[in-house]
């Protein structure tokens, strides 16, 4: 498994900072870059909230592809789908409100 503190190297201005981009599949995104070649800088790690790999851009920027777990995926899902008229709406136990 890779590593995400930055492969061994020492922050420079701006710490670890860096952009994040939330993908559909991480797979397929990984390979369409490296086919186009880009550097990663470790390889995809999964955890419970999902797999996440960091890559960097020409400029030496940080940028990190992530693609959510089924929890959150289906949490998302919930926060965005529109409500019935009239009816309260429950997200992981909590009314949120009535339509």
């Amino acid at each position: 498994m890779g590593s995400l503190d930055g492969g061994g190297t020492k922050p420079g201005p701006g710490g670890w900072n860096r952009i994040h981009f939330i993908v559909d599949d991480l797979s397929a995104e990984v390979t369409r870059l490296r086919d186009a070649g880009a550097r990663f800088r470790n390889d995809i790690i999964e955890g419970p909230g999902g797999k996440q790999i960091l890559l960097q851009d020409p400029s030496g920027n940080v940028i990190e592809l992530f693609q959510p777990g089924p929890v959150v995926n289906r949490a998302a899902r919930l926060r965005t789908s529109p409500r019935r008229q009239g009816s309260a709406q429950r997200i992981d136990g909590h009314d949120v409100g009535q339509g």
